[in-house]
């Protein structure tokens, strides 16, 4: 099921976070009129106990099942709110628990943020067993959560930091900006390995550098793709966003006792031959020829003549540079070895 025709359950407790957060039993403490309630319910409770202050004053400090059952104890069949009386379950009553509803979503903008970011998916309110007598059945429960949930999404309603979309763009800003640019987290573990990448370490482990480093990296958030076993010894990483950097070294003259890095951004994406084989390319955008299906026909054709099997539907790693396919040690200086996926 797409997930934009996924009901959203309000005041499930076992469903998502604004299924629960958009209930009137959610402890969301709001403002209205100038009388502080401590959720939803509890103002649904207030309004059942006109005329006695006491109780009314219970029900603004109670939220959840404790405000259900102490509203439990009211007979009213009618009540008053701003010098107008009006019968329970009427329009006049259903309009002031939306006005409810509202104040609480202005006064908690990721509330009406999460609400607004559920659109277009259908609002239900159902806990599997027939629904009991109630002043504010399901139906017109989940129609004033629909008429302000639109009100979210095109902006006629506002909270207190802003319309919902300026909400979610802010939002959608500050998990970018926690998230490691792929490039410069790279870039930042191999920097943390530097010393792998001294000549006197090298002889010491007898391992290539670019071996430690695919460890360290392993370790962090990238996937190393590829290694290249000869000529220009390289890294092939899979970053985020189908990016992927390739990272060469070249031991310099042993009077320098260093080896010397260096970067390329690939982009990386797939294509289906011309007899069904599918391959994940790696291409250098700089100086890259375009992709033509001759290239995999010759491809397949080279393979076979080796002796290798291409497996379908398992993709098998490729580089396409300057024009090239290139696979293994079958081509000349490009080489990078993988596992098939």
């Amino acid at each position: 099921m797409d997930n934009r025709e996924q009901p959203l359950n309000i005041g499930s407790i076992k469903g998502e976070l604004i299924a629960k957060e958009m209930s009137n039993f959610e402890h969301s403490p709001f403002q209205l009129d100038g009388r502080r309630f401590e959720s939803v319910e509890g103002f649904y409770v207030w309004l059942k106990f006109t005329g006695n202050e006491d109780k009314q004053k219970i029900a603004q400090t109670l939220y959840s099942y404790e405000a259900k059952k102490f509203g439990k104890s009211s007979t009213a069949t009618s009540s008053e709110y701003g010098g107008e009386t009006f019968a329970l379950g009427s329009p006049q009553h259903h309009a002031l628990i939306k006005r409810a509803i509202q104040a609480k979503l202005v006064q908690h903008p990721d509330i009406a943020r999460r609400f607004a970011e559920t659109h277009p998916r259908p609002i239900i309110h159902d806990f599997g067993y027939p629904e009991a007598p109630s002043r504010l059945p399901a139906a017109a429960f989940v129609k004033l959560l629909e008429e302000l949930r639109d009100d979210l999404v095109t902006g006629r309603l506002i909270t207190e930091l802003g319309t919902a979309a300026e909400l979610s763009a802010e939002a959608a800003a500050i998990e970018s900006a926690k998230r490691p640019q792929p490039i410069a987290e790279a870039l930042r573990v191999l920097a943390a390995n530097q010393d792998i990448a001294s000549e006197s370490k090298f002889a010491t482990a007898r391992r290539h550098p670019l071996l430690e480093y695919a460890s360290a990296l392993e370790e962090s958030q990238f996937k190393v793709v590829g290694l290249v076993a000869a000529g220009t010894n390289s890294i092939v990483l899979e970053l985020p966003d189908n990016l992927v950097l390739k990272i060469s070294s070249t031991l310099l003259p042993a009077k320098f006792r260093r080896w010397q890095f260096h970067l390329h951004i690939l982009e990386k994406f797939v294509v289906t031959s011309s007899t069904g084989y599918s391959f994940q390319l790696y291409t250098q955008p700089k100086g890259a020829s375009p992709v033509r299906p001759d290239d995999f026909v010759s491809f397949e054709r080279e393979v076979r003549r080796m002796g290798w099997e291409l497996t379908n539907p398992s993709p098998t790693q490729l580089c396409y540079y300057n024009g090239s396919v290139k696979l293994h040690d079958a081509f000349g200086a490009y080489k990078i070895i993988t596992a098939q996926s």
